[in-house]
């Protein structure tokens, strides 16, 4: 019999991409699509359609879910169950001929490895699993919540057609974000400090969230496509199809904050109660703390947002300056594109008037470039596109970036005040609590 010389997989990395593939496998692709589901984003869809399909795909993805975790754990149970065996099997094979000694030699120094590759794994998964299945429940009460609210606001004006997005990806945003402030809410009540204060974000974060944008959508409701890309008012980006000034800024703060302040909140709960100090960080406490940076972000961001809108039309007001145009109504509605050759005109006029000065006109050109460039990098981009400049017009695109700013400077004080909060909530517990 001859001996093989090619080394071979060990007999656990052998069982390793076996079970691999039997996890990817219980993960199948979600095709139950209710026949009446939409292909366009701008079809209206009954709010039934919308809930039937939704339903089918949560169940599909829980079941999907849990297979895969039960799999893994499955898999993870059993490397550490059979490692021992396989050294067996590899001094079988190697007895065999199957493989020679220095392949048995790596197969056998290979187990340890994958012992400890696999409990590490499992740690790793148990902690994702955890998070999965809290996330499946906050979308499965946020599916319930929303449609029994919509449900009752259309038995009372006489709708049958959905406000949320064609998207099925968006409206499980929208579900999640629901689902984790009303779980959030409910945490409160649990009288353990641990998950109160883990709790406190998530709910001051939505409540900052809604209150904030109850000022931005009235400034620039266009600006609340996911991504934030130009549309119009074609409202085909929009988590939520319709520019209503109180449903649209309360669940837009809420998938804008959730994903931010449920992190922030295990962040917190592990700094005001894991037990490294003898004191526990007071939930009042800490819920005084949290109020103060949402009001303080709140102050900033508008201030933020209101210099930067008096930025651009400063700008836009030194550039008609420039080049001797006055703005109007009609001006100020139109798009940077669409007044080009307008301001083509003008600019060539400036330039024959400063033909006698050659200074001045290199003064001109130095100033109109960084003005140009200025008012330009301010276009936001068109929808789905992100190298397109977008057709807003400039009145908008002064609100567009204020709400900009406004929300980047919210984020900021976000993680800023997270970071004096952890850190000052350490040092209250070893110090003074």
């Amino acid at each position: 019999m001859s001996v093989q010389t090619l080394p071979s997989k060990s007999l656990l990395e052998q069982f390793t991409d076996w079970g691999d593939q039997q996890r990817q496998a219980a993960r199948a692709t979600y095709q139950i699509k209710d026949p009446k589901m939409p292909h366009k984003a701008d079809d209206l869809v009954p709010q039934n359609v919308i809930l039937r399909n939704d339903l089918k795909w949560y169940i599909h993805a829980l079941s999907n879910e849990t297979k895969h975790t039960m799999y893994f754990l499955g898999q993870m149970i059993s490397t550490v169950v059979i490692a021992p065996f396989t050294l067996i099997g590899e001094i079988a094979r190697l007895g065999k001929g199957s493989i020679n000694a220095a392949a048995c030699v790596k197969n056998i120094v290979v187990i340890p490895l994958h012992m400890i590759a696999a409990s590490i794994k499992a740690a790793y998964h148990a902690v994702r699993s955890t998070e999965r299945a809290i996330e499946f429940v906050s979308t499965g009460l946020g599916l319930c919540a929303w449609h029994a609210g919509e449900k009752i606001v259309h038995s009372m004006i006489g709708l049958k057609n959905t406000v949320l997005s064609n998207y099925d990806g968006t409206r499980i945003i929208v579900y999640q974000s629901l689902g984790w402030t009303l779980l959030a809410a409910g945490a409160v009540f649990i009288p353990v400090a641990a998950v109160q204060i883990c709790a406190l974000p998530i709910i001051m974060g939505s409540i900052y969230g809604a209150i904030n944008n109850q000022f931005t959508v009235r400034e620039c409701p266009e600006y609340y496509t996911m991504g934030h890309y130009y549309d119009g008012t074609k409202l085909r980006g929009h988590a939520i199809r319709s520019n209503n000034l109180w449903i649209k800024p309360i669940i837009t703060g809420l998938y804008a904050t959730t994903t931010l302040t449920k992190w922030l909140g295990l962040i917190l709960a592990a700094a005001g109660t894991l037990p490294y100090a003898a004191a526990t960080l007071p939930v009042s406490l800490a819920a005084a703390m949290i109020g103060c940076m949402c009001i303080v972000a709140l102050v900033a961001s508008h201030l933020f947002a209101a210099s930067k809108k008096r930025s651009i039309q400063k700008d836009l007001r030194d550039y008609a300056q420039l080049i001797d145009m006055e703005w109007n109504k009609v001006r100020y509605n139109s798009s940077w594109s669409a007044l080009k050759d307008l301001r083509q005109a003008h600019i060539n006029q400036k330039r024959i008037a400063l033909q006698p000065y050659p200074t001045e006109i290199a003064l001109f050109d130095e100033r109109l470039k960084a003005l140009e460039d200025t008012i330009s990098s301010n276009i936001p981009s068109a929808y789905l596109n992100i190298y397109v400049p977008s057709n807003i017009s400039l009145k908008d695109m002064a609100k567009w970036q204020a709400n900009n700013a406004r929300n980047t400077t919210g984020y900021i004080c976000a993680g800023g005040g997270a970071l004096i909060i952890t850190v000052t909530s350490v040092f209250l517990r070893i110090f003074a609590l």
